[in-house]
């Protein structure tokens, strides 16, 4: 029988692996029971993952470890991470890259086609550990129902979590989903694009968007979904315009946009399908006054929404107005409206079209431009602009059917001829009236970038009546809300400078939300650290910091463990850092979080010792020296000497890194440490990034702008080392690891 025809787990356990498949069926091998049985459960049922040991020639072993379905390749991450973790083993939740020329891996990589995890100890000793973990672990998931998932619900639970890694800024994270989703090969390259859009969006990468011509190439001439089309146009005018913004004269941004030839760009600027955000408005007010004929129906719309703006810049666009000129008869209204439609113009050719006489070809062109302009009022215009005699009855079917679809968008409540929504309370209501899970996820997708959050933000009654609808929602619908909460966090915390008092029962209540659950992800976790910064930030009385704090103990309580000790340390700093309004309760929280170090100090790295060692100072709290003291078996002493070195920093966290700089210096006397908390790609921050010897990067509290200049200058030699957290422990931990 040659290799080919041999089943997988017969191949992999073949040379080299000195485990042989024949030892292994016979039982003579000690590897025999464990490796059985996680072969029998895997083949069993295609929904579990596997656990594989393969030993070198030199009598070393590396674990390989996979799952068939994205579920269970998150709760393998998730599980691998808990019972072994980066104290016995290599393993960094991430997922490797296989040699395809290795026969081993190639072996194991057939019986996947997702995520392969490998786990190599650090040391003999730690080898032994691993395998009691493992076995341990085994005997826990044979107990474990089996669950049957659809490909649909796959793609939407690796949906849901590319929005998570996304919205805290998991560039690796994101990546490697994606990677996943393609592999299901249930989207086609167009929407695949459009992921790829929302990814580089959404971890900042404007200029990366705005510059790659090959990917503005291939989204020219498609019907972009209004968050792509929003994205887009977001990159082109933050890279080629913004820079050029003056008040005092208006013309620098004209010139900047003529410059970058976006004024010849008729495809993108076709229509802006009712998007309101700014930078979209100011750029279809650039591109309208750089044509030879602007249409003065579309800067009427336009002028009202700039004038609507607190913005000082925006008013002084309309300095750029041109002088209304006669009008010229030698060219018809309609032959210029078709002109214009055939530039793929949509919304100039709509106005046009309004101004032309009414005739067949008229109407017909009023409703595929309301068709592709998609909103209710586009629609409202057509019907309204319909008399007896307008020709409804010559028009041909295909037409005809689409006009009874702009009837129903216009005079009831539609999107894409079934709901409208007008922003998120809309979106909320119709969730909870049983709006299909795919369909609100793909509607909140396509739109809640373009709704104002400030309609919701700064209305008491708003917030309060989105605070109980998702308090009350059970089922699908409280599904629903639980995969939006990280972007509803984030349109709150990142587009108003200052959230309102009025936010604080929300984010208290998704604070809540989360302690419930029985499966948070790391993600959640890290989203429920960034909602107590906010509320800290914004003020709560003692008995809301009180009832933060009590959910803080519970959700400590059921997933506090090795791994997520340097999340449990963050938050014990982040409450040192603000006002404390009980004693009793932040103290119980401390106490529980140094309880658990003192549980697994055998494995804690020497910085975490001294991350808990400032906390107790800074706490009143007395230092369990007898549990934290150095000893021979301390796996995590740092092994290279830093004192020669320039240790950069970045963290928007500025308490964060004065005491991971405190602590580097007390470890390394001479050692130099720069910080830097810039938002933009500063002299500071390149000369830090080109010339620190280690360059920490807290990605998870940065802004995208920074994080892509350090990760430029930095280069590929020197790679920039990224915590997992935004806390000191974190930072030290993670500089520990990378030596």
């Amino acid at each position: 029988m040659s290799s080919i025809e041999l089943k997988w787990w017969e191949r992999f356990f073949s040379h080299p692996n000195q485990l042989t498949w024949t030892d292994l069926v016979s039982e003579n091998d000690s590897h025999s029971k464990h490796i059985l049985q996680w072969l029998e459960q895997f083949r069993n049922n295609q929904n579990r993952s596997i656990v594989l040991p393969y030993l070198n020639l030199h009598g070393e072993k590396t674990w390989y470890c996979a799952s068939n379905t994205p579920r269970a390749e998150l709760h393998l991450r998730e599980a691998l991470q808990s019972f072994i973790g980066p104290s016995y083993s290599d393993f960094d939740g991430r997922p490797v890259k296989i040699d395809p020329e290795d026969p081993i891996e190639s072996a194991f990589a057939e019986a996947t086609d997702g995520w392969i995890f490998r786990i190599r100890p650090r040391s003999p000793e730690c080898e032994i550990k691993i395998q009691q973990s493992l076995d341990l672990y085994l005997s826990l998931f044979e107990r474990m129902p089996s669950e049957k998932r659809s490909h649909i619900n796959s793609l939407r639970i690796l949906r849901a979590e590319l929005d998570r890694a996304i919205r805290v800024g998991d560039e690796s994270n994101a990546r490697e989903i994606f990677q996943r989703i393609k592999s299901l090969g249930r989207l086609d390259g167009e929407n695949l694009l459009y992921i790829e859009v929302e990814i580089r969006a959404g971890l900042g990468d404007w200029e990366g968007i705005a510059r790659d011509s090959n990917l503005i190439r291939d989204l020219t001439g498609l019907r972009l979904p209004k968050r792509v089309l929003l994205h887009v146009h977001e990159a082109l005018y933050r890279t080629f315009v913004e820079h050029s913004e003056d008040k005092n004269d208006p013309t620098l941004a004209l010139n900047a946009f003529r410059d970058s030839n976006l004024d010849t760009q008729s495809t993108l600027f076709g229509t802006r399908r009712g998007l309101k955000n700014l930078r979209i408005v100011k750029s279809f007010f650039l591109y309208e006054i750089a044509q030879n004929n602007p249409n003065q129906s579309l800067l009427n719309e336009l002028i009202c929404e700039l004038e609507a703006q607190d913005d000082d810049f925006s008013k002084s666009l309309l300095l750029l107005l041109p002088q209304k000129k006669e009008s010229k008869a030698q060219v018809s209204e309609l032959h210029l409206a078709d002109e214009a439609f055939n530039n793929f113009e949509v919304d100039r050719a709509f106005e046009l079209y309004f101004t032309a006489p009414p005739s067949v070809r008229r109407l017909s062109q009023l409703i595929r431009c309301a068709i592709e302009i998609g909103t209710q009022d586009a629609a409202k215009r057509v019907i309204d602009s319909i008399t007896k005699n307008a020709f409804v009855e010559e028009l041909v079917p295909a037409l005809a059917k689409k006009l009874e679809e702009l009837e129903q968008l216009s005079c009831t409540q539609g999107y894409d001829g079934a709901y409208s929504i007008g922003g998120w309370l809309d979106w909320a209501v119709l969730v909870v009236k049983g709006l299909n899970t795919d369909e609100a996820l793909e509607i909140f997708r396509d739109n809640f970038e373009s709704w104002d959050i400030r309609d919701l933000a700064d209305s008491k009654e708003s917030i309060e009546y989105l605070t109980e609808i998702i308090n009350n929602s059970t089922g699908d619908s409280e599904l629903i809300f639980r995969e939006v909460s990280p972007s509803l966090f984030q349109c709150i915390n990142e587009n108003i400078q200052t959230p309102s008092r009025f936010v604080k029962p929300l984010f208290l209540l998704l604070v809540t939300k989360v302690t419930f659950f029985s499966d948070p992800s790391q993600n959640e976790l890290e989203l429920v650290r960034e909602m107590v910064d906010s509320l800290m930030t914004i003020g709560l009385d003692k008995n809301e910091y009180v009832s933060l704090l009590s959910d803080l103990e519970e959700l400590l309580g059921s997933q506090i463990s090795t791994y997520r000790l340097s999340w449990a340390l963050d938050i014990v700093e982040l409450l040192s850092q603000h006002v404390c309004l009980s004693d009793e309760s932040r103290l119980r929280i401390a106490l529980k979080v140094i309880e658990e170090a003192k549980r697994i100090s055998h494995r804690l790295l020497k910085t975490d010792k001294l991350v808990v060692k400032q906390l107790c100072n800074d706490l009143g709290i007395e230092y369990p020296e007898e549990y934290f003291a150095d000893n021979t078996e301390d796996n995590v002493q740092v092994t290279q000497n830093l004192s020669d070195k320039k240790i950069g920093i970045y963290t928007l966290e500025e308490g964060a890194a004065k005491r991971a700089s405190e602590i580097l210096k007390e470890l390394y006397p001479g050692v130099s440490v720069e910080l830097n908390h810039d938002h933009e790609c500063t002299k500071a921050l390149t000369n830090l990034a080109k010339t620190a010897d280690y360059f920490i990067f807290a990605w998870k509290c940065s802004k995208h702008q920074a994080f892509y200049c350090a990760k430029k200058h930095r280069g590929d030699a020197s790679p920039l080392i990224q915590p997992l957290g935004k806390g000191a422990s974190s930072i030290l931990r993670a500089l520990t690891d990378a030596l």
